[in-house]
């Protein structure tokens, strides 16, 4: 083990780097808007929401993204390839910038939305690994820690390009997605089973109240 020289992160394998997302890939976040404009193409769109509620997860082609018109220069800057990842880039408070998706395969005529960042790898990584490392709380610390406002929090393209990155071997991204996904599985699994106990609890609750208010019933 050796430090990382990062407070939040401490000690790490002697063989992993710390990197800046810079040195591992392209930033971008000029996306577009949602409007539709005469005389332009029309695309899908992957906006902030679509990111939100998929964070730690992927997406893929999906015909209920936003439908919305761009022109082509525009189109050939702003598309999604297999394995970019996007992040929030704003929230209404610090510790909640920076949630991620990546996106699993080419996105056909599918364009990426405005409040977000595009980073788009450029060293060889594990597909199933890349949700959980961009995704992971030590990112989202340092996006906390450069968020900026008042009402509502932003951070600028420095920030993105000057955070830290875990670089480790495939051999062991490849070993840790599949662990992780075994195991995050298992736990959404006991979750679902849990909400699902609590929703008929809540009926048989409001079925007893209905049976003894209306006399159904009778206390003995």
């Amino acid at each position: 083990m050796k430090d990382s020289g990062i407070e939040w992160i401490g000690e790490i394998p002697g063989h992993w780097e710390i990197k800046k997302l810079k040195e591992v890939g392209s930033l971008y976040s000029a996306g577009v808007d949602k409007k539709i404009r005469d005389n332009e193409k029309l695309y899908k769109s992957v906006h902030y929401t679509d990111v939100y509620y998929n964070s730690l997860k992927q997406i893929s082609n999906n015909d209920d993204y936003l439908i919305i018109s761009a022109t082509e220069e525009k189109a050939e800057k702003a598309n999604l390839l297999k394995g970019d990842v996007l992040f929030t880039s704003s929230s209404e408070t610090p510790d909640d910038i920076g949630h991620s998706t990546v996106v699993e395969e080419n996105l056909l005529s599918t364009l990426m939305g405005y409040h977000l960042m595009r980073f788009r790898p450029k060293v060889n990584m594990v597909l199933e690994y890349e949700k959980y490392a961009f995704g992971s709380n030590y990112l989202r610390e340092w996006f906390s820690l450069k968020a900026n406002g008042i009402t509502r929090y932003g951070i600028v393209t420095d920030d993105y390009k000057n955070a830290p990155f875990l670089l480790i071997p495939q051999k062991e991204q490849l070993e840790i997605s599949k662990y992780l996904d075994e195991k995050c599985s298992y736990i959404d699994s006991i979750i679902k089973d849990k909400i699902r106990l609590i929703k008929e609890f809540e009926t048989y609750k409001k079925s007893l109240i209905y049976e003894y208010i209306t006399g159904k019933k009778e206390v003995l």
